[in-house]
C-alpha cells in the first residue's frame, strides 16, 4: 500500500459532488492541507468536483492534471510530490480509469489513489492493485478517512473511526432509514442538506463550505449543535410537506421492463414521498424517481432509485443500466429513453 508522508506538498482531488464525494476530499484537506489550520502556510490541497454524466472523461482529468503541474513556481512545478486522488468516482468506461492511472504513475511519475464504492469497477479494475479503498460495503467518505488514518496516522490525528459528520452522511448516502446511531429526520438529513446546500468552495479555507465542515470534523457534538442544522431540519420539513402533497401522484409499474416499480415524476422529492403514498414500498421491487433534463438532451431522463428488497443491488444495477451507481438501497443514473412504463406491477 502507498505510504503517503505527512511532509507531502501537493494533493489534487478529484471526488463525485455528492454529500459523499465531499467529505471524501475534505478528508485529504483535513490530512494535508496546512493552510486549513495556518493562514501563513501554504495552501496544498486542491479539489476539483465531478459527476457521471457530465462530460468527465479521461482527456479532462488528464488536462487538470497537466494544469495543475504548471501552476508551480515559474510554471515548472513537476511532479515531486504529486499524489492524484480520485475519489467516489470512476472515469468511464472502466478501461480509461486504468488510462489515466498509468498516465499519473508512468507518464508523469506521480502517486495516486482511488477510492470507489461501484461494483462493476471494482470487479474490473481491483486487481490492478491501486492504491486506495476499493469496497462496495463502504460509503467513499468513510473509505478515505480509513485509508488516511492507517497511512497518514499523525495527519488524522483521532484514529480510524470516521467523525459522526462521516457517519451521518454514510447513512445518508445508504439511504439506511433504519440507523440506530443518529436521528434520521432530526440528525442525517439535515446534516446531508446543510452539506449540499453550499457551493462547492472546498478551495477558499474561508468560505462557509470549509469552515462548516472543519467545526464538525474537529467536535463531533459541533456537528449537531451548529445553527445551521435548524435550516436543514427546516429544508427537510418543507421536503416532507412537498411530497405529502405530491404522494398522490406515486403510481405503479415497471422499471426496464422487467421490475415492478412504484414511479412518481418530479425533480425536487426524494425517497420518502413512497412512505406516504398509500401503497407498500416493499410490494415492489424499485422505487423509482424520474425527471426529463432537456439540458442533457443525449441522456435526458434521470433517476433516482431506491429497494427495500435485500435481493436487489441498486447501485450495481443503475452501474450497468443507466450509466450511474449508488449503494446497495439507493442508487442514480440517466437514460436516453425513460424506462418507466405505468402499469403492470
Amino acid at each position: 500500500m502507498i505510504e503517503i508522508k505527512t511532509d507531502t506538498k501537493r494533493h489534487l482531488v478529484f471526488s463525485r459532488n455528492g454529500a459523499d464525494g465531499i467529505l471524501a476530499a475534505f478528508a485529504v484537506k483535513y490530512a494535508f492541507d496546512d493552510n486549513l489550520f495556518n493562514e501563513e502556510w501554504p495552501m496544498n490541497v486542491k479539489c476539483e468536483f465531478c459527476d457521471y454524466g457530465e462530460g468527465f472523461g479521461l482527456s479532462h482529468f488528464k488536462g487538470k492534471v497537466d494544469e495543475f503541474l504548471r501552476e508551480g513556481p515559474d510554471g515548472a512545478a513537476g511532479p515531486d510530490g504529486l499524489v492524484v486522488y480520485m475519489l467516489d468516482y470512476t472515469i468511464q468506461p472502466n478501461g480509461d480509469m486504468m488510462k489515466f492511472y498509468n498516465y499519473v504513475t508512468k507518464v508523469i511519475g506521480a502517486e495516486m489513489v482511488w477510492i470507489d464504492h461501484r461494483p462493476s469497477a471494482i470487479e474490473d479494475l481491483s486487481h490492478f492493485g491501486v492504491p486506495g479503498v476499493q469496497s462496495a460495503g463502504e460509503c467513499a467518505c468513510a473509505s478515505a478517512w480509513r485509508f488516511l488514518s492507517e497511512t497518514a496516522p499523525k495527519s488524522m490525528g483521532r484514529g480510524p473511526v470516521p467523525p459522526m459528520a462521516f457517519r451521518m452522511v454514510s447513512a445518508f448516502e445508504r439511504w439506511d432509514t433504519s440507523v440506530k446511531e443518529f436521528s434520521w429526520a432530526d440528525q442525517v438529513v439535515p446534516f446531508a442538506m446543510v452539506l449540499q446546500s453550499f457551493p462547492l468552495a472546498m478551495n477558499d479555507n474561508r468560505s462557509d463550505l470549509v469552515r462548516f465542515l472543519l467545526k464538525a470534523v474537529s467536535d463531533d457534538g459541533v456537528a449537531l449543535s451548529d445553527p445551521l442544522m435548524a435550516i436543514g431540519k427546516a429544508l427537510f420539513c418543507r421536503m416532507q410537506n412537498e411530497e405529502q402533497r405530491i404522494a398522490s401522484r406515486v403510481y405503479r409499474g415497471t422499471f426496464m421492463g422487467k421490475y415492478s416499480c412504484l414511479a412518481l415524476n418530479s425533480q425536487a422529492c426524494g425517497g420518502e414521498a413512497f412512505g406516504k403514498c398509500g401503497a407498500d414500498p416493499g410490494s415492489v421491487d424499485l422505487l423509482v424517481v424520474w425527471s426529463f433534463n432537456g439540458s442533457k438532451p443525449e441522456r435526458p431522463y434521470e433517476y433516482h432509485v431506491y429497494t427495500e428488497k435485500d435481493g436487489i443491488d441498486v447501485g450495481k444495477l443503475c452501474e450497468e443500466a443507466l450509466g450511474g451507481g449508488g449503494h446497495q438501497r439507493a442508487g442514480g443514473g440517466s437514460s436516453a429513453e425513460l424506462l418507466v412504463a405505468a402499469g403492470g406491477a
